[in-house]
């Protein structure tokens, strides 16, 4: 956990300077709500899902040029794992039983960000990395918790309310490896995507 924080803070950090380039420059905050869609997993005689939730981002975008732009973010949501061995594939792992783990996925991206403006409306698109800090949490013995390399990658649009405040429409999807959030339990292995509708407001500095 201390070194989640340690990349997010440094990588915050770097985004932070760069709001001083450039004398045209367009910063801004951001505050969105979103939902997560996930998909099930199957690999190496055993059945993963995360189940769906809502979450909360934080984000600061900076604009150099239309087709230049940088963005960090930073995202906290559910991220409950369902586990089931696969009856006859799975040898001794079929002893396992299935589980239901309680677990918080706190996601840091660093994003380039293309965009443009048609009237009140900015049209943008994103794509990044960053990674996603899966927490475990329970009583349950051998609980895991663990950071996943993650790529984002969406698009979405902007809708000036006035000169320094408007709403922010998007759509993200994240690929990460399936989380093995419990020590010695058969393990998918395969790599995941979540989807996330979400809207949120924005203030340009």
């Amino acid at each position: 956990m201390q070194t989640f924080w340690k990349q997010a803070v440094f990588s915050m950090m770097g985004m932070i300077a760069l709001t001083g380039a450039g004398a045209h420059a367009q910063t801004d905050i951001s505050a969105s709500v979103f939902g997560t869609l996930n998909n099930s997993t199957s690999g190496n005689g055993a059945t993963q899902s995360s189940a769906n939730s809502g979450g909360g981002m934080i984000g600061l975008r900076h604009i150099v040029a239309p087709l230049l732009g940088f963005e960090a973010n930073f995202a906290v949501s559910g991220a409950s794992q369902s586990l089931a061995p696969i009856p006859g594939s799975c040898g001794f792992r079929c002893n396992n039983p299935p589980l239901n783990v309680s677990a918080d996925a706190l996601e840091f991206t660093v994003n380039y960000v293309a965009s443009a403006k048609v009237g009140k409306l900015e049209p943008f698109g994103t794509a990044g990395l960053g990674f996603t800090y899966f927490n475990a949490t329970g009583s349950e013995i051998g609980l895991n918790s663990l950071s996943r390399p993650t790529w984002v990658g969406g698009c979405g649009a902007d809708w000036n309310l006035t000169s320094r405040v408007g709403l922010r429409l998007q759509y993200r999807v994240n690929f990460y490896k399936a989380p093995d959030v419990v020590f010695g339990y058969a393990q998918t292995g395969a790599f995941v995507h979540t989807q996330e509708p979400m809207v949120g407001i924005f203030f340009r500095m």
